[in-house]
């Protein structure tokens, strides 16, 4: 079954969204999304299993017991909340849910508190925080953007299974220039007692 990597963003950009929803799908083969990009990618069956799961979160989180399952449920995994287009509401929701399961959050609201105010592109900030945690929430004016950034996702997630020489080599064939990919790669390769790992984040 083909990849969203094997295809370069030009071919990829040019699929329909028909053809797009199978390369964004889990591996697990349930029909879920890995990465979700657009409301064509969820059916009716998709729906209606997160309407129940969501209200079953709900009534599980009404008691201290229960929320504090559910804050153990993702507390090993991070997510940055990168909204370039401005929402409130929309912002506070996915904080909040992210909160609720137990993800380290952090977040961009304003391109002018990143390197992007530096002459930065979008992209390549986006292919930097990837490195940073396991999920991007996004909301941006860009036609694309979201796109280009699952893919750039989708390679890094391959690194247990192909290696790093395999991911590097992805990374600069997507358009990551190799200093940048030899950064993520380090980034991702700190490991170590908290002592540790914080000693080598201080340069990031």
């Amino acid at each position: 079954m083909a990849s969203i990597t094997d295809y370069s963003w030009e071919d990829f950009e040019k699929l329909s969204l028909l053809e797009k929803r199978p390369l964004l799908a889990r591996s697990e083969g349930d029909g879920l999304p890995f990465h979700t990009l657009f409301a064509q990618q969820f059916d009716r069956n998709v729906l209606e299993r997160l309407c129940a799961l969501s209200n079953r979160i709900r009534f599980i989180n009404k008691s201290k017991e229960g929320a504090l399952y559910l804050k153990s449920i993702l507390a090993h995994k991070r997510a940055m909340l990168y909204f370039s287009q401005p929402s409130s509401r929309t912002f506070l929701s996915h904080l909040n849910a992210c909160q609720i399961l137990g993800l380290t959050t952090s977040s961009v609201r304003d391109a002018a508190t990143s390197s992007e105010a530096k002459g930065e592109s979008k992209i390549d900030t986006i292919r930097t925080f990837s490195s940073y945690v396991d999920l991007i929430i996004m909301r941006c004016p860009e036609k694309g953007l979201a796109e280009q950034s699952g893919e750039i996702m989708r390679t890094v997630d391959k690194l247990d299974k192909i290696g790093p020489e395999k991911v590097r080599a992805l990374l600069v064939e997507g358009g990551v220039a190799e200093a940048a990919a030899d950064e993520i790669l380090k980034f991702i390769a700190i490991t170590g007692e908290n002592e540790e790992v914080l000693a080598a984040l201080e340069g990031y």
